[in-house]
Parts: structure tokens; C-alpha cells; sequence
């Protein structure tokens, strides 16, 4: 994988998470309040809600800090970031969510080209 479409992607999701870069390049997953930064994308003015996303080291989830407690409580435990995506990981997230009243709206998968 070519490093600069990563170092980039990596810069703008922390822009849009409201996190540093490094945290997507870190040894264990990260559960973060998130913030609002400038440079974010148009539709990510404001914290978000909750989002995770991960670029194969680890995850990173970020959101209100309730529902972060609440990822940490449910996801925690899992030290592979792609456990953190899977569809009974997932549903636990979204019945514990639901317990506060709100839901996981939809799940989206993207993916950088590779060059080579």
C-alpha cells in the first residue's frame, strides 16, 4: 500500500474523528471524545454521534462520550481491530446503544486503491 494515499487518509479521518493521525498507527484500539477540528469534512462540522474505522493496525472509535463508554464497555475487550466490525460485535454495540436511545444507523466499507 502506498504510504502517502495512508498518511493522507490517516490525516484526514483524524480531522474528522477529532483525534491525531498517530492514533490510527497505534498498538491497541482507541476510544475517543470526539471533537470538532477544522478541516473536517463538510459533513463532519459538528462531533460526531459515533464512528469507528480502522486502517489495519488497530480501530478507532470516537463519538459522544457516553456512547464512547458504552463502545469501551461492549468492545474493550478485543484487541484485533477487525473484531470490532463484526456483525455480533456490532449487534452488542447496537443493543447497548439502544439502551440509550439510540441505534446504528448504517455500517460503510471503504477502501484506498492500491497503486501498485
Amino acid at each position: 500500500m502506498d504510504e502517502t494515499f495512508t498518511r493522507i487518509a490517516m490525516e484526514q479521518s483524524a480531522r474528522d474523528f477529532g483525534c491525531r493521525p498517530e492514533d490510527f498507527a497505534a498498538e491497541d484500539n482507541r476510544f475517543l471524545i470526539s471533537e470538532c477540528t477544522e478541516g473536517a469534512r463538510v459533513y463532519c462540522r459538528q462531533p460526531v454521534l459515533f464512528e469507528m474505522a480502522t486502517y489495519g493496525r488497530n480501530a478507532v472509535a470516537a463519538g459522544r462520550e457516553d456512547l464512547i463508554a458504552a463502545a469501551r464497555e461492549v468492545l474493550g475487550d478485543l484487541s484485533k481491530p477487525h473484531d470490532l466490525f463484526r456483525p455480533d460485535s456490532l449487534g452488542a454495540l447496537d443493543r447497548r446503544f439502544r439502551e440509550q436511545g439510540m441505534t446504528i444507523g448504517y455500517a460503510t466499507h471503504f477502501f484506498l486503491p492500491d497503486p501498485a
